[in-house]
C-alpha cells in the first residue's frame, strides 16, 4: 500500500503552545481514545480533517504502525503501483522533508566546494558498484 497521508502519534507527547503563526503541516493534532460499538477508536480534533482531509475521507483504508513506546504512524492507504510495500516510516519523513521544502527554502543550503572536498577525502579508496549486494545482517 502506498501512503498517501501520514501522521505520527506519541502518547507522551505534551502540548507545544502553538501559535497562530506555527506552520500548519507540522504541528500536532489532539484527541482522545474512545469506543466504536465494540471496537476501539481514536478520535482527533476535527482541525486535523480541515487542515489534512485526506484523514476524513469516510471509509478510506488506515494503517496504524506501533514504531516504538507511545509512539504510533498512522497513514491513510491507496493502491500502491508495483505491489512493494513502502517503508511507513522512511514515506512520513521523505513527506516531512519534502514540506518542509516547500514551505522554508531559506533552511536549505548547498554544498560548498569544501563540503565536497570533505567528502571525496572520506569516501577516498572506496569501491562501489550498483550490483554490490548488501548482507542481510547489516543494519543502518
Amino acid at each position: 500500500m502506498k501512503h498517501t497521508g501520514a501522521m505520527i502519534m506519541g502518547a507522551q507527547r505534551k502540548p507545544t503552545g502553538q501559535t497562530a503563526r506555527t506552520r500548519r503541516h507540522f504541528r500536532s493534532f489532539g484527541g482522545a481514545i474512545t469506543t466504536s460499538g465494540n471496537s476501539h477508536a481514536i478520535r482527533f480534533e476535527a482541525a486535523l480533517v480541515k487542515e489534512h482531509p485526506e484523514f476524513g475521507k469516510k471509509g478510506s483504508p488506515v494503517r496504524a504502525h506501533y514504531i516504538g513506546a507511545g509512539q504510533l504512524l498512522l497513514s491513510v492507504d491507496a493502491p500502491q503501483e508495483g505491489g512493494d510495500e513502502d517503508d511507513p516510516v522512511l514515506s512520513a519523513w521523505l513527506s516531512f522533508l519534502e514540506e518542509d521544502m516547500k514551505t522554508s527554502p531559506n533552511r536549505m543550503s548547498y554544498l560548498t566546494t569544501e563540503d565536497v572536498a570533505r567528502i571525496d577525502r572520506s569516501t577516498e579508496g572506496v569501491v562501489a558498484s550498483d550490483d554490490d549486494v548488501i548482507p542481510e545482517d547489516v543494519t543502518f
